[in-house]
């Protein structure tokens, strides 16, 4: 997930971090006019922020701020068309909401052809008496997965999060998606382990995985599909904030396997690290045809 001003907003008298201070009475009364002009922008990025919440998400949204009052740490959420999702206060689950509802960033509607393409593969696989899988690696709180959910509902989802906490909202937010499985782990080139970080902007969207000697699992793609009986490897999803790095870097035979694989590259987030070398050399071996989608790289098997 890429970081920027979406983060759920907490009403003004409540504390977040990476957010200025509450606005409160005391703030105003008597404060200087440089000070009034910056709780005026942060009021009016507020309402904006809600008007285009309603609007992408519908305005069932914004009863979250009723929700809020309770003091409890999570809370639901409607989203217009897609259902009900659990998320938690302050934190970064309805910023990852709208950027798969409200964005569309794994909607196909922009492409037509590319849905009819995957389209015709799905019902191949369902005619030759198998299930299509989608794969999803970094699956958050399964927001991603319930979106590839409604287009093709037959599929199997294998969703693969290691964040425990990310991971348990997973599985609250797939209650309703009888055919998804939630793997609690990494997914790497090899199996082994692997240690969380989060040192960048502290929410659950942005926790990294580097290998360690303990921690938590890192099973390989092969691994993640063998959590599906008769199962025929259809989509792969992957944002894994960095650790292509290390999925891309050997043993890639999976990507041809794949009909479509959508892939959030993160140099941007490891500035001359080339974190995304092994993933366009696996490509560009391969011929793979691409399309660029918000913040991803499509990749069509040829």
């Amino acid at each position: 997930m890429v970081a920027h001003e979406w983060m759920d907003r907490p009403a003004f008298d409540q504390p977040v971090a990476g957010l200025p201070p509450p606005i409160r009475a005391s703030h105003v009364a008597g404060a200087e006019p440089g000070r009034l002009i910056r709780l005026w922008r942060r009021l009016c990025a507020s309402v904006a922020l809600n008007l285009k919440d309603a609007r992408q998400l519908g305005p069932a949204v914004l009863l979250r701020h009723f929700a809020r009052l309770s003091g409890t740490p999570q809370h639901a959420v409607q989203i217009r068309g897609h259902g009900r999702f659990e998320i938690r206060r302050h934190e970064s689950d309805l910023s990852v909401l709208r950027e798969v509802f409200g964005e569309g960033a794994y909607a196909l509607d922009r492409h037509p052809h590319l849905a009819a393409r995957l389209e015709r593969r799905y019902r191949t696989i369902l005619a030759a008496g198998r299930r299509p899988v989608v794969l999803d690696c970094g699956a958050n709180i399964g927001a991603a997965t319930v979106a590839l959910a409604e287009l093709w509902p037959r599929a199997a989802f294998v969703a693969v999060e290691p964040d425990p906490g990310n991971a348990a909202m997973a599985r609250r937010n797939l209650i309703g998606t009888p055919n998804a499985h939630v793997l609690e782990a990494a997914i790497g080139s090899v199996p082994g382990h692997a240690a969380l970080l989060n040192d960048g902007d502290g929410f659950a969207w942005g926790v990294r995985t580097t290998r360690a000697a303990s921690g938590v699992p890192i099973i390989t793609v092969r691994q993640a599909l063998e959590a599906v009986q008769d199962g025929e490897p259809f989509v792969c999803k992957i944002d894994i904030e960095g650790f292509e790095e290390d999925l891309f870097a050997r043993d890639t035979g999976w990507i041809d396997q794949f009909e479509i694989i959508m892939v959030e590259p993160h140099d941007w987030l490891f500035p001359g690290r080339r974190s995304s070398r092994h993933l366009q050399r696996a490509m560009a071996d391969r011929g793979m045809e691409m399309i660029v989608q918000g913040h991803s790289l499509f990749y069509l098997r040829p």
